[in-house]
């Protein structure tokens, strides 16, 4: 017996998205986004005078980055059950020793 639902598609990592999906994403505010590509702690492109993107890859690398400094504030939104890290990127790591 074969399944022919659609499995859902992995997502690409690598496309644009705006800072309002991204703030859907990570359950951070858009405002707190804002900041954080004014101060170049996450990497995002400008695109017309006010709109900036960053890819799942940027924000994902921030996410794995920032902790809970000392503690403070409220633990970050957990990673959905389907969630599937980006692929690797270079060498793998058993060969770099």
């Amino acid at each position: 017996m074969s399944d022919n639902s659609p499995s859902p598609a992995a997502p690409d990592w690598d496309a644009p998205i705006t800072l309002q999906d991204a703030a859907a994403l990570s359950g951070l505010a858009y405002n707190t986004l804002r900041a954080l590509a004014h101060t170049g702690r996450l990497q995002t492109v400008q695109v017309g005078a006010r709109l900036h993107t960053t890819t799942r890859r940027w924000l994902d690398d921030y996410l794995r980055t920032r902790g809970t400094p000392g503690g403070r504030g409220k633990p970050p939104k957990p990673l959905p059950v389907d969630y599937q890290a980006p692929p690797r990127r270079g060498r793998p790591r058993d060969l770099c020793r």
